[in-house]
């Protein structure tokens, strides 16, 4: 288990007025299941997600252009678009996000109806400190439940 979390000065330099927040929950088996959250969480999740990006087309949503000023930020590939952006995307094409793992479908669920990129790492898997960085682009993932 990580003993520090640490933000690097190259995240602060691309976005000086960052916030983050943490949560750390404790391991449970149920977490990395499927089906022992209630069912209807993620559908519920998919039809909130909408009120976020009515406009057609989805980049004339203020929520993605503000989504998009921020990744853009970040050298990424061409097209390359946030976590919260294409997640809000299948919601408002009704093809929804899908069940993964009890962790994936909380934070997902979250993300879509807060129209707010959250992320999960499994801290028994990882070594040392926790350092948020710009990416290099070659690191190592490992998704959770593999």
């Amino acid at each position: 288990m990580p003993k520090k979390f640490i933000i690097e000065d190259s995240v602060w330099r691309i976005l000086p007025d960052l916030q983050v927040a943490t949560v750390v929950g404790h391991s449970h088996e149920s977490l990395n299941q499927s089906g022992s959250i209630p069912e209807a969480l993620l559908e519920q999740a998919n039809q909130k997600a909408v009120q976020w990006v009515k406009a057609d087309p989805i980049s004339a949503n203020p929520i993605i252009k503000d989504w998009r000023d921020v990744f853009h930020k970040f050298k990424t590939k061409r097209g390359a678009r946030s976590s919260v952006e294409s997640l809000l995307k299948r919601a408002k094409q009704g093809k929804g996000v899908g069940n993964i793992n009890n962790l994936v479908d909380i934070y997902n669920s979250v993300s879509l109806e807060k129209a707010f990129p959250i992320g999960g790492l499994d801290l028994e898997r990882l070594q040392g400190d926790l350092t948020l960085r710009v990416s290099a682009g070659a690191e190592k993932f490992f998704p959770i439940g593999e």
